[in-house]
């Protein structure tokens, strides 16, 4: 019932979240201009963005496919998508996207999944998922970093601020993936040290689920490292899944029949604008997405179409895949299936 009252506040928070930010940017501006605007637009490339970020949510599938197959699981295709468009809607819906790996444990639990096995799996995927960003944005910055220092000077400490964070995660996770050891020592003492200041009242308890844990990440972490091979094709597939996401500018851009830009300026600016929000503590970075887009894509777009190319690359990378997401929440909470356990 707790859950439930939560996912209804954060529903509530990200709902006016939106609709604030909707309202400050549409109310100063004519309606009747952007609906002449939209009536211009080239609706296939509007669906060739919405099949991009398909492609995007499709690549986490896979990646949780191809690790959970070697701790023995085998998810079907629909069931993998279907534990991706969870992530995703609960990431969109939570500060940081704070709620998106808990709610597909919780579900891969429902299908018989150990928390310990799914959770190694996301936390590879969040880890190269990082490599995959910082290290796009590095390659794309030593192409166009002209581009970027001339006009997009001033967001530069939001950059930093956002390499940092990711840096720090990175770190984190490999930490606790790899060396889960010293990560052991480290929570047990934080444990006996909430134990002492009375925060946690029956120490072994917690410590008990803390090393049941920790010891389900060191035999999947085993599993993983005799699989080197895994580690390539999960960063392949993940540099795929983050550059698909920022080549939907393009495709915006494309739409309003506009032409002249580059398609590496534009993926450079989006590696840029990416970093920069990704740390935001906001549901869907709401409000920081949409200011940045208008900062840094005004480079590409004229003055009269920035806004309605915002609310269109917006509407594809975030609230059409919401919606969807809910659904595909309602209907795996109503009619969960078990996934099938691979013979040993």
């Amino acid at each position: 019932m707790q859950d439930k009252k939560k996912h209804l506040l954060s529903l509530v928070i990200c709902g006016g979240l939106i609709g604030l930010t909707l309202y400050i940017f549409l109310k100063d501006n004519s309606l009747a201009e952007l609906a002449a605007a939209f009536q211009k637009i080239d609706l296939r490339y509007v669906g060739l963005g919405l099949l991009m970020m398909l492609c995007f949510i499709c690549c986490e599938a896979v990646n949780n496919t191809m690790i959970l197959k070697t701790m023995g699981y085998r998810l079907k295709p629909l069931q993998a998508l279907k534990y991706s468009m969870i992530g995703f809607y609960f990431s969109s819906i939570t500060p940081s996207s704070s709620g998106g790996q808990p709610a597909q444990v919780y579900f891969m639990k429902k299908d018989d999944i150990q928390v310990g096995h799914s959770s190694l799996s996301l936390l590879v995927m969040v880890m190269f998922y990082q490599i995959a960003m910082l290290g796009s944005a590095l390659v794309l910055f030593l192409f166009q970093g002209a581009l970027i220092r001339d006009n997009f000077g001033g967001i530069v400490y939001l950059v930093i601020y956002g390499t940092a964070v990711n840096l720090f995660l990175i770190f984190g996770i490999g930490m606790t993936i790899f060396k889960s050891g010293w990560v052991r020592k480290a929570i047990m003492g934080f444990i006996r040290f909430l134990h002492r200041i009375r925060i946690v009242k029956n120490e072994e308890k917690w410590a008990g689920i803390a090393d049941k844990q920790i010891s389900e990440y060191r035999r999947g972490a085993d599993y993983i490292k005799k699989n080197p091979k895994l580690m390539v094709k999960v960063l392949i597939v993940t540099v795929i899944q983050i550059n698909v996401m920022y080549l939907v500018p393009f495709a915006v851009y494309k739409a309003f029949g506009l032409s002249g830009k580059s398609i590496f300026a534009m993926l450079a600016i989006q590696a840029l604008l990416n970093v920069a929000v990704s740390s935001v503590p906001l549901p869907g970075a709401t409000g920081a997405s949409e200011l940045g887009f208008m900062s840094v894509f005004a480079v590409f777009f004229p003055s009269q179409l920035i806004l309605p190319a915002m609310l269109i690359w917006r509407g594809i990378t975030y609230y059409f895949y919401l919606g969807v997401g809910a659904l595909v929440t309602t209907g795996a909470e109503l009619f969960g299936k078990r996934t099938k356990k691979l013979p040993s």
